[in-house]
C-alpha cells in the first residue's frame, strides 16, 4: 500500500485525486495540505471532497503530515511547491508535481535542486495520452523539418491562470529539440503584427481561455499543398488525476533524480 500526501487538496483537481486514491486498492491517504490560513483547515478531508468522514483533517504544514508517508502529489501552486520540496528533500519523500506555471529558470533551477537528494516527477501534463502525443510531436517535427511550418492551439477554461500553458509551452520545446532550434529564440507568442513574414524555424503558440473547456491543444504542421493537424482533447480532469497516480506508483521504487511521465511510460527516446 502506498501512503500518499496531497498539497493543493482543496483544488479542482486535488479534490480528485484524493478521491482516485480512495478509490484504488493499492494506495491510501495519509495526508491533505492546504496554504496557510485556508478556510477549511482542520476540517475532515473526506466530508470536504464528498467521501463521507474519514478522520482525517486538513492541515496546512506539511511537517505535521508527512511522517510515514511514501509519496507527495503536489497539484498546488509555484509558490506552494517550492516551499515544500525542503521538507520533502529533509524526509527523503519523493514528489510527483503537478503544478503549473512552474517556467521560470529559477523556479525549474530549485526543482533539479532537489531531484539530487530524493526522486521528483515534474510534469506539466500527466494524461497518458498527453505524453505520448510530446512523442508523436518530435517525431513528425523531425521529419518534417525544413517543409513544414508549425503553430500550437493551446485552449483551456476561462479560470486558467497561466498562458500559455505548461502543455504548449512542452509542446512547442519538443518541437525545437526534435529540429535542433534554440527554444528561447524560437519560440513566439501570438501577437498583433501588421507586415508579419513567416520565420521557417518559428514556433508560434496561439492561446484562448473560454468558457470550462478542461484543456485542447492541437499542433499545426502546415506544407505546401498539405497539411497535418494532431489534436489531444481532455473531457475531464479523471485521466490527469489516474496518470498522477500512475506517477506515484512508479516514483517510489526510483532512485533520486529529476523525471517526466515519458519516464514512467517508456516513451523516451
Amino acid at each position: 500500500m502506498i501512503k500518499i500526501v496531497v498539497i493543493g487538496a482543496m483544488g479542482r483537481m486535488g479534490r480528485l485525486i484524493i478521491q482516485t486514491i480512495t478509490e484504488d486498492p493499492d494506495t491510501e491517504l495519509c495526508g491533505a495540505v492546504e496554504v496557510f490560513g485556508h478556510k477549511d483547515i482542520g476540517k475532515d478531508i473526506g466530508n470536504l471532497c464528498g467521501l463521507g468522514t474519514l478522520g482525517m483533517p486538513l492541515s496546512d504544514d506539511l511537517e505535521k503530515v508527512i511522517t510515514g508517508s511514501d509519496c507527495i502529489i503536489d497539484f498546488s501552486t509555484p509558490k506552494s511547491t517550492l516551499e515544500n520540496l525542503p521538507v520533502a528533500a529533509e524526509n527523503g519523500t519523493p514528489v510527483v508535481i503537478g503544478t503549473t506555471g512552474l517556467t521560470g529558470r529559477k523556479e525549474m533551477k530549485q526543482i533539479r535542486l532537489y531531484s539530487k537528494k530524493i526522486p521528483v516527477l515534474f510534469s506539466p501534463n500527466m494524461s497518458i495520452g498527453m505524453n505520448i502525443l510530446f512523442k508523436v510531436v518530435r517525431d513528425v517535427a523531425k521529419f518534417t523539418k525544413g517543409r513544414f511550418d508549425i503553430d500550437i492551439l493551446d485552449i483551456h477554461h476561462r479560470t486558467k491562470k497561466d498562458v500559455p500553458s505548461g502543455t504548449a509551452l512542452k509542446l512547442a520545446e519538443n518541437v525545437a529539440v526534435a529540429r535542433g532550434l534554440d527554444a528561447k529564440k524560437n519560440i513566439h507568442f501570438m501577437r498583433h503584427e501588421t507586415n508579419f513574414t513567416r520565420d521557417p524555424n518559428e514556433i508560434k503558440i496561439m492561446a484562448s481561455r473560454i468558457g470550462d473547456i478542461v484543456g485542447e491543444h492541437t499542433v499545426f504542421f502546415g506544407g505546401k499543398g498539405e497539411s497535418i493537424e494532431i489534436t489531444h482533447r481532455a473531457s475531464n480532469r479523471q485521466n490527469f488525476a489516474e496518470g498522477a497516480i500512475l506517477a506515484a506508483k512508479w516514483l517510489v521504487n526510483q532512485k533520486k533524480g529529476l523525471y517526466s511521465m515519458s519516464d514512467v511510460l517508456g516513451l523516451n527516446d
